[in-house]
């Protein structure tokens, strides 16, 4: 991959899309999955990143008087490979991509989290990414995360 092409999907994703984790609550265990989501107006940008990382592309319902959007989106091992290679050029969404890279389970492969008993961390990312998603909350960028490695510094 080139490098132009990794600075440019991570501005596309800094400045258009969403990177959190997901809660998926069903059974006795809820699952946490890593997603990283662009929705846009315009297909040629989704494409890209579609050629790059992979994932799926899919139409947004019109809501009049919205434009009709797409949106690219990744789960899990495929967000945490995504995340591990944009890294040095995320800017805006460095902090929510340290917390999903510093994942045991999601390093390990791990079905979203659910049979590593690992309820403490999961519970501490996704407090920590909902805060870090939240509108406003600018101060946030410049605290470090308790999940960023020493080598994403």
């Amino acid at each position: 991959m080139k490098q132009t092409d990794l600075a440019y999907a991570a501005g596309i994703i800094d400045g258009e899309g969403c990177v959190t984790l997901k809660l998926y609550p069903y059974r006795t265990y809820p699952a946490l999955a890593a997603l990283v989501r662009v929705a846009m107006c315009d297909l040629a940008p989704l494409r890209k990143l579609k050629s790059l990382f992979g994932g799926s592309i899919n139409m947004i319902p019109e809501k009049p008087p919205r434009r009709k959007q797409w949106a690219w989106t990744i789960q899990t091992l495929q967000a945490r490979k995504c995340l591990s290679s944009l890294r040095p050029w995320l800017i805006v969404k460095h902090k929510q991509a340290d917390i999903i890279l510093g994942l045991t389970w999601l390093k390990s492969g791990g079905a979203h989290g659910r049979s590593y008993g690992l309820a403490k961390e999961r519970e501490i990312a996704l407090r920590l990414i909902r805060k870090y998603n939240k509108r406003g909350t600018y101060a946030f960028l410049f605290s470090k995360s308790p999940f960023m490695s020493s080598s994403a510094s």
